[in-house]
């Protein structure tokens, strides 16, 4: 948990690359980062997408 929260607020990477960088799912990570703040975490832009 501590490493998926550490990636999160680096704000480099979407809690999907955090998922696969951990080997665990997207909702695995949310799961996570809720259950360690109380708060779902906002859905994170992807940075290698641009509009």
């Amino acid at each position: 948990m501590r490493t998926a929260r550490k990636l999160y607020e680096q704000k480099d990477m979407t809690v999907a690359q955090i998922g696969e960088v951990l080997g665990v799912s997207r909702t695995t990570v949310y799961r996570a980062l809720r259950k360690e703040t109380g708060v779902l975490p906002t859905r994170q832009k992807d940075p290698s997408k641009s509009t």
